[in-house]
């Protein structure tokens, strides 16, 4: 990175410490959002940010709602989300463990994670102030799953989207915040992956790697892969 760059987000961090940053969201590994904390929260704590970390898990019929709506969301689908099901899963959010007493979750400010979370300010007014991260590409999202997240947009001071494109036109610009996400290049999925260890990887999950790659027969007349 070089000294100057660290000498920048320190000077930047001077302001934020002792500053309490509450982050939610639905996984503790695997997922991107995951992915992203683990990096992150080191380096708030080493920053002399004070942090806690609140998981929600989703069962499998939030699951289902959940992957209706983000391909809502980004576009994938078109329908609406019907009263009944908005209402299961609201249900199962406001009863979340853990998160029925301000007392015992107090933070300077809250970021919620995760497009499936959004309501959580709204179900729980103590969660102030508050930032919401979307995470997925809402760049032409279906009305109807636009019109379910913004219900729920006015409880929170910024809403942040990870490209310009993704911001939802309708929100005050001042109330948007695009942030790039970045990729942590020591985790074990950001490794270095040599050519012959990714034929045998792919080979130990059921892959043939022996069939011609596209490139082989892009272009043909036919557009059929040769010898069959």
């Amino acid at each position: 990175m070089g000294e100057d760059a660290l000498a920048r987000i320190y000077c930047a961090a001077e302001a934020l410490a002792g500053v309490s940053v509450f982050h939610i969201n639905t996984t503790a590994h695997g997922g991107g959002v995951a992915e992203l904390l683990e990096s992150l929260l080191p380096l708030m704590e080493e920053l002399g940010i004070p942090h806690s970390w609140k998981i929600i898990p989703m069962d499998e019929a939030s699951n289902l709602f959940d992957s209706h709506l983000v391909d809502l969301l980004q576009g994938m689908e078109h329908g609406d989300i019907s009263e009944a099901d908005q209402h299961v899963f609201l249900e199962k959010l406001r009863h979340t463990p853990g998160l029925q007493r301000a007392d015992q979750n107090h933070a300077d400010i809250y970021f919620i994670h995760d497009f499936q979370l959004a309501p959580l300010a709204t179900l729980f007014p103590w969660m102030r102030p508050a930032l919401w991260m979307c995470h997925v590409d809402t760049a032409n999202p279906d009305p109807n799953g636009k019109a379910y997240i913004d219900q729920f947009l006015d409880a929170y001071n910024v809403c942040v989207f990870d490209t310009a494109l993704s911001v939802f036109k309708t929100l005050p610009a001042e109330r948007t915040h695009v942030i790039t996400p970045t990729i942590d290049p020591f985790s074990e999925t950001n490794r270095f992956l040599t050519p012959a260890k990714g034929l045998r990887m792919l080979a130990q999950c059921g892959i043939d790697t022996t069939r011609p790659s596209s490139h082989r027969f892009r272009g043909s007349a036919t557009g059929k892969i040769p010898g069959r």
